[in-house]
Parts: structure tokens; C-alpha cells; sequence
């Protein structure tokens, strides 16, 4: 889901976190492959260790990220995404080299606890995608 925010720095980090974990979740609560997909730029990187699957996987692009959900995301229902609370993990802003913004996220699924951290760009057409976001389990039910 690309998400457009013009207002560059004066947007705050907290709002584009916010606004692309909008979107990151609407895909994982839909069990869209594609849709979780292009939440990443095109040569995006997603780290998964023990979430959709008790393996660790790191994938780059588009096309292997939703080519490796397309089977076990439907059976994941992962839920309660929220930018997490650890102030260490906080949305910051960042312009060198480039515009960034940095955030940690928690999740739940079926059977686990999980965290996750995302690096978004600024993309094409202003738009806020991740450059890389990992998700972990750190925790059994």
C-alpha cells in the first residue's frame, strides 16, 4: 500500500510510522501476499524469523517476499500490530544519507508474541515504503 505524506520533514516520524503500519497490517489482517509486498520498495528487504514459518528467511523484492507468504500467511493470523511502546524503538526521523524514518512494532499471532522494526524510505512520488522490516517471535503462548 503506498502512502503519501508531502509534508517530508514537518510530518512527523510517529505519523508516517503510524501510516505505513496502517497499511503493513490492513495486508497481514486481509492475508494479502501482494498487498504486504508493496509495502516494501522494489528491492525491499523482509527478515521473518519464526513468524509464517518456524524457519528464518531474509528476502529480497517484491516477488519473493509475496511469493513466500503466498502459503502461510493465510494460516498465520497475525493481529494487534501497534508501533511499540519501548522508547528505544520509537519512530525517528533521520535525513542522512537519505530521508528515513526508523520504528520498532509488536504483534501477536495464534501461538506467539512477536516484535518488529522497519526502515522506511522516501520513495518515488513521495510515497513511504520500507527498505527493510523484520518481524520476530519472542514469545509462546
Amino acid at each position: 500500500m503506498a502512502l503519501n505524506i508531502d509534508q517530508g520533514p514537518l510530518s512527523s516520524a510517529t505519523e508516517i510510522s503510524s501510516a505505513w503500519l496502517k497499511g503493513f497490517s490492513s495486508a497481514l489482517y486481509a492475508s494479502d501476499p501482494d498487498a504486504f509486498a508493496r509495502t516494501f520498495v522494489s528491492d525491499g528487504w523482509f527478515r521473518d524469523s519464526l513468524t509464517f514459518s518456524w524457519n528464518n528467511r531474509a528476502l529480497n523484492g517484491r516477488a519473493k517476499i509475496a511469493s513466500y507468504l503466498a502459503d502461510t500467511l493465510p494460516f498465520t493470523h497475525v493481529s494487534n500490530i501497534r508501533v511499540s511502546n519501548d522508547p528505544h524503538l520509537a519512530p525517528a526521523y533521520h535525513v542522512v544519507p537519505h530521508e528515513t524514518v526508523e520504528f520498532g512494532f509488536t504483534y501477536e499471532t495464534a501461538l506467539a508474541w512477536g516484535k518488529g522494526y522497519a526502515r522506511l524510505i522516501r520513495a518515488d512520488f513521495g510515497q513511504w515504503l520500507a527498505l527493510t522490516a523484520s518481524m520476530i517471535v519472542f514469545d509462546l503462548k
